[in-house]
Order: C-alpha cells, then structure tokens, then sequence
C-alpha cells in the first residue's frame, strides 16, 4: 500500500513539474493575447476543480485548495485580477492550461517557439493527469 501511494505521489509531482516547464511560454502567450481580448476566458468560462486537479494539488502538496471555484460579483472567475490570475498554474484548474483560444493558436506557430510544442507538453500534461486518475481509481477499489 504504501508503495503506491509514493507511486501517485511521484506521478502528482512530475504533473506539478510539468506545469512548472511550460508555466512562463503559458505567460508570454497571456501577456501578448489576453491584455487585448474582447472575450476574455476567465470571465465568461465556467471552471471548477475535477478529481484529478484535486489529486494533483493533494498528492504533490499535501493540502486542497480551501473551496471550489466560483463566479465573483463581477461574473469574473474569483481568482482573476488586473495582472491575470492569481493561482500558481500547478493550483489551477487544468482547464486554465489546456485551453487556448484561438488568437492564441495564431501566435504559436510552430517557428516562434524553440523547443518542444506547446500543445505537445499539454498532451503530455493530460496523459500523466489520466494516469494517475487511472491508478488512484485502481488502488482506492
């Protein structure tokens, strides 16, 4: 028992690292897209935290976040403020992550970012989060 619970949580981590990879080329994107945005995701988008979000955040630091995420006064996902969102990436909804909107998809061609792709390392993102639902489904049964 407990090696797989050091199973899920070295795979939590390794999500938490990847957030980390990709957290600056995420910011950059927002910095040039959404400054300018008539149809701003945070605002109109409905997000919430699924279970793998939440076994990301439990297993790689021990806590949860201290409620679910709702709409403020202003209609507004709670954690948005002047400068973009206040959440580390990793204690975002990975929906916060994955999606990116089309003016994004324009400004990511595949010549102007060095490295491996973007929407490669979100993939890659969303296969250790499946996994790790996959093996703590297995293992609470």
């Amino acid at each position: 028992m407990g090696a797989e619970v050091q199973t899920l949580k070295g795979l939590a981590l390794d999500i938490s690292l990847e957030y980390q990879g990709i957290d600056s080329q995420m910011e950059e994107l927002c910095k040039k897209s959404c400054i300018s945005c008539t149809d701003i995701c945070c605002v109109r988008a409905t997000v919430w935290y699924d279970l793998k979000d939440l076994l990301v955040i439990y297993l790689s630091t021990g806590g949860l976040p201290g409620r679910q995420i709702y709409r403020d006064e202003a209609k507004a996902c709670c954690h948005l403020t002047a400068s973009g969102c206040r959440l580390p990436r990793s204690e975002r909804p990975f929906i916060c992550t994955w999606y990116i909107c089309a003016e994004q998809k324009k400004l990511l061609s595949p010549s102007s970012v060095p490295g491996p792709s973007l929407s490669g390392e979100i993939e890659k993102i969303k296969g250790l989060r499946n996994n790790l639902e996959t093996r703590y489904i297995a293992f609470s049964s």
